[in-house]
């Protein structure tokens, strides 16, 4: 069911306001949020794929938490404004944001970059997702900096909300293990164009130098909405906690 956008903006931006978080807007009805501090940067990110709507609503349930005051915070919980409004993957032009990190085709993720570029780059990037045809919670891990993955913390938390997804095929894929993508480099750029149709966030936010990138996938169709928001949340929590000790 489609998000009641206007409704979800305005709750956000006044949890966020409540937190001590400072607004922009980098696009049309797309907010950005940061709060500064003198620890690690962190970007949470959701809502790019606007059928997804765990992602948001685990972003706007994180604010109400109370985000730890040992981070420096970048947020930006709706970047598919639209596609959330129509409970589509691709925004109101047909077009999926989350390939369009390699040319930039669209004002928004153009827009996002520009915002991007203004920041310090992120020491830690959490994407939230949704996956229709999961039957569990899985996640893709790019650790770039030599740390422990943190698998077992995250998963250790999640299976109270959700199951994890049998491997070894997951999402058409070969995985890492059960519930588990994992890589140490980048992959070749060239192939992964032409295989996929365009880069990711994730991957874009990997290239500008961000060591740990963490995109979650829920399963949509297999579980509540209300287990779906949680088990982000527990990732969340859990990555933060491993985090914390790097």
């Amino acid at each position: 069911m489609p998000l009641n956008l206007q409704d979800y903006l305005a709750r956000t931006a006044a949890m966020a306001s409540d937190r001590g978080f400072r607004k922009e807007l980098i696009g049309p009805e797309i907010p950005a949020f940061s709060r500064e501090g003198d620890g690690p940067v962190v970007l949470l990110s959701s809502g790019i794929h606007g059928d997804e709507p765990a992602g948001p609503l685990a972003s706007l349930a994180f604010l109400e938490s109370g985000p730890s005051t040992d981070f420096h915070w970048l947020l930006t919980p709706c970047l598919n404004p639209s596609g959330l409004t129509l409970g589509t993957r691709e925004d109101a032009s047909g077009r999926d944001l989350n390939r369009d990190y390699q040319l930039f085709a669209s004002p928004k993720t153009a827009a996002h970059r520009a915002w991007l570029d203004d920041q310090p780059v992120p020491d830690l990037f959490i994407s939230l997702h949704e996956d229709y045809d999961a039957t569990g919670f899985y996640f893709y891990e790019i650790q770039l900096a030599g740390h422990p993955s943190v698998r077992d913390a995250i998963f250790e938390k999640v299976r109270p909300h959700l199951s994890i997804e049998p491997g070894p095929i997951i999402d058409g894929r070969e995985s890492s293990g059960d519930g588990w993508f994992f890589r140490e480099n980048l992959p070749d750029l060239t192939e992964f164009s032409e295989l996929e149709g365009g880069f990711p966030e994730a991957l874009y936010l990997s290239q500008k130098g961000c060591p740990l990138s963490l995109t979650f996938e829920t399963p949509t169709n297999a579980e509540p909405l209300e287990a779906r928001v949680a088990g982000h949340l527990a990732a969340i929590e859990a990555t933060l906690a491993e985090f914390r000790q790097f």
